[in-house]
């Protein structure tokens, strides 16, 4: 039973940055490297997933010298709507 956990930890971790880039100040790399205890690059892997994914992604201009990414004006039922929307697009 502990290895079915195991194997959807990857997924629990995106849909958190999901959650996380959701907030009005997006999310750092920094951020994904501490919120998910994970090395620089795998950061940018996670990142770069979410990228790939979701096109609505943007760099959030902040006062801090840190690039932040999210999803502007856009709440969590938007960006799977969104989502659910153009999946059916791709796969009529």
């Amino acid at each position: 039973m502990a290895d079915s956990n195991i194997r959807y930890t990857r997924v629990s971790d995106i849909i958190c940055l999901i959650k996380l880039m959701c907030r009005p100040w997006g999310v750092t790399l920094q951020e994904i490297q501490e919120e998910f205890s994970v090395s620089r690059r795998t950061a940018e892997r996670m990142r770069d997933c979410l990228l790939v994914i979701f096109p609505e992604i943007d760099i959030i201009e902040t006062d801090d010298n840190q690039r932040h990414w999210g999803f502007v004006d856009c709440t969590l039922e938007d960006i799977f709507h969104m989502h659910k929307k153009s999946s059916i697009v791709m796969f009529s």
